[in-house]
Order: C-alpha cells, then sequence, then structure tokens
C-alpha cells in the first residue's frame, strides 16, 4: 500500500472518532462528502444569490486547492436546473469518466 494510502485510511479512521465523540453525528459520512457538500452547496448559494458562477468558480477552485479548472468545474454539472433558471447553463462542462 502506498503512503496517500495510509494517510487517507488514517484520516478517514480519525473522521470518524471524531463523530462518534461528537455524539454520533454523521455516521455515513466521509472528509470528501463534506468537502463535495461544501463544493455544491456553495455553487448553490451563488446561483440564489446571483453571482457570476464562470467568474467566482476561479475562487472555489484556488479554496479547495485544485489543481485544474476542470476539477472544480465538474461540481458545476449537478446544478443543472437551478443554472437553466439563471441563464448560465451554457457554462455546464462535458464530464467525461
Amino acid at each position: 500500500m502506498e503512503a496517500g494510502g495510509v494517510v487517507a485510511q488514517w484520516l478517514i479512521a480519525s473522521y470518524h472518532r471524531c463523530c462518534e465523540r461528537a455524539g454520533g453525528i454523521a455516521p455515513a459520512s466521509t472528509p470528501y462528502t463534506l468537502r463535495h457538500n461544501f463544493a455544491t452547496r456553495t455553487l448553490m448559494r451563488w446561483v440564489e444569490e446571483g453571482k457570476d458562477i464562470e467568474a467566482w468558480l476561479p475562487y472555489l477552485a484556488a479554496y479547495m486547492g485544485h489543481q485544474k479548472y476542470s476539477s472544480t468545474a465538474w461540481y458545476v454539472h449537478l446544478l443543472p436546473e437551478r443554472l437553466a433558471a439563471t441563464g448560465a447553463a451554457g457554462i455546464i462542462p462535458a464530464v467525461t469518466p
């Protein structure tokens, strides 16, 4: 197993211990799901506030530590109905597996 895998296992185990000590909150969550939730909720809030998603996405990318724009732009595809309602649907990037 490579070092990154050991660190990831330690992080997830530590996270679950913290959840248990906090009274069993969010038992099915992981650090990744919290990160994913943060990104999508931030984008939804910006859409609701009428912000220009294309202009603000680089800020989210920098905050999340993404090296590539496409890593952050991937989250935009989760909001097609909200983006279509604002006229911003044209910025939804193609997502390839």
